[in-house]
């Protein structure tokens, strides 16, 4: 049998085992339940363990901000700091890009500047990031 490194936040459910199902999906076992199904959580496959944001949000992954204000921006998660992740951003949001190419004055490129963003807002929600690469 193959161990994953991160089968310890892999879980399991009972009732899809039960009918020849495995407890979890491949993506599952190679790097846990959280990350490979965000949309969906921890607990529609019964899982019970604790999870560190910190395994939620490796290091060098790309993220693309959720908020429509600020589409187009995304950003790589360089290290972890009490609590919160500091990013490097890699790409401005739309509407700036596209305004800084026309040459439009008193707007800041943003790109390779750091910023430091709470773990609990790695989450594909409307006001938080959802993974990109990583």
């Amino acid at each position: 049998m193959t161990t994953y490194p991160t089968r310890r936040l892999a879980g399991s459910n009972s009732d899809r085992q039960s009918v020849g199902l495995p407890g979890h999906c491949e993506r599952c076992a190679e790097v846990g339940h959280v990350r490979a199904h965000k949309n969906l959580g921890c607990g529609d496959v019964g899982c019970t363990q604790a999870h560190s944001p910190t395994d939620e949000v490796p290091i060098g992954s790309v993220w693309a901000d959720n908020d429509p204000r600020s589409a187009g921006r995304t950003l790589r998660v360089e290290r972890i700091e009490d609590g919160k992740a500091v990013c490097t951003i890699l790409t401005n949001i739309t509407v700036t890009q596209v305004e800084l190419e026309r040459g439009v004055k008193g707007l800041r490129d943003m790109r390779g500047k750091t910023t430091r963003i709470s773990l609990a807002r790695f989450r594909p929600t409307s006001s938080g990031y959802r993974l990109v690469e990583g």
